[in-house]
Parts: structure tokens; sequence; C-alpha cells
């Protein structure tokens, strides 16, 4: 029996490569058709067109993001410990992005398609509001918990957390900053810290 990866399939693993180097914009159906030794036409048939190859690569990253981050913080028990894990796979992610050469390219999307209405910006932006009202409900329910302060706002909270991790992919992926994740960890259990927490160490 062949093992041959079907063709769809390594043109999205070639594009999501591509994307995190160049951007979904930056994606070059001549580069793509020249690496994997197809035409344009080749490369975009599976999708339909450019945008529908831009949507299945943001789709593909999508994924690897959520079995990376989402998925494993499940695992651990409701309350803070779930907030810190999750916490420390978004890390990973800032940092390895599941092997992928330029990083995550969900964020740099987002700047790219935030001033672009169209099908790619309605699935970021309904990506992002799945992202951080799953990010608020482990901070709603480590409040019901007794784990953080009642008194607190979980959706400023939220935003805090979620500003931290946009500030630490800044640092480690723009400004090489080797101290981003200690700098990142640190900011962290100051923030639950403020919010009723002891302080939490993500060593």
């Amino acid at each position: 029996m062949s093992t041959a990866i079907p063709t769809r399939d390594r043109i999205l693993d070639a594009a999501l490569i591509e994307a995190s180097l160049e951007g979904l914009r930056g994606l070059s159906l001549g580069r793509l058709a020249e690496m994997l030794g197809l035409s344009k036409p080749g490369v975009v048939l599976p999708f339909g067109n450019k945008q529908g190859l831009q949507l299945a690569v943001l789709e593909a990253a999508m994924a690897r993001f959520i079995a990376a981050v989402f998925t494993p913080s499940l695992q651990a028990p409701r309350g803070l410990p779930r907030l810190v894990v999750i916490f420390r796979l978004w890390l990973d992610w800032v940092e390895k992005a599941d092997g992928l050469p330029g990083g995550c390219p969900l964020i740099p999307a987002m700047r790219e398609w935030d001033d672009l209405p169209g099908p790619l910006q309605d699935r970021l932006r309904e990506s992002h509001g799945q992202w951080v009202s799953t990010l608020e409900e482990f901070v709603r329910r480590a409040m019901r918990q007794g784990d953080l302060g009642t008194a607190g706002d979980a959706g400023l909270i939220t935003f805090q957390l979620y500003g931290l991790i946009l500030e630490a992919q800044q640092h480690a992926r723009l400004l090489r900053d080797p101290d981003w994740r200690r700098h990142a960890e640190s900011a962290f259990s100051q923030i639950l810290a403020r919010h009723g927490a002891a302080l939490v160490s993500t060593a």
C-alpha cells in the first residue's frame, strides 16, 4: 500500500510553513509550485482559489494551536492549576509553535486582516473570541473555587493575561529578548497575586 502523502496535505503543510515565515498575505503560489513540483493552478485546485488556500492554512494553524495549548490544558485540575497550565503551554507555543520556523502565523494574521473585511477576518475574529472566552472561563472557575478573589473583574484579568501573552510574543519573536519568558512568568504571578492568588511559580 502506498504511503505517499496526498497532494492536498503536501500543499497545506508547505503553505503553513510559508505562512509562518511570510504571513498569509505573503503566500506565493509561484514559490509553493516550485517547492512542490506543481503548477500554480495545481497548487490552488484542491482549495478552489487562493483565498480557499489561505483559509485552509488558517484552519490548520488553529488546529495545531488548539492541540498544543487548549486541549492538554483541560487535563489539569480546574481552577488556578488549569490557568497556570494553559499559560505555560501558551508560552511554549510562542517559543516553539509546533516546529513552524517563523513562529505562530495566527497573531500576525490578525494584524494583516484587522482592516480587511471578508471570510479570513471573520474566521480570525471568531477564533479569537473562542480563545479569549475560554481563557476567561478558566479565570471565572478559579474565582468560583476561591483560587482568585471573587471581587476581581474576570474580564479585566483575562485582558491582562492575554495582553501579557501578546507582549511575550513580541519580545520572543521580534526583539529576541533572552529574558522574555522569565519576565512573562514573573508578570503572570504578579497579576494573579494582585487578584488574591498566592504567588505562582511557573517553573
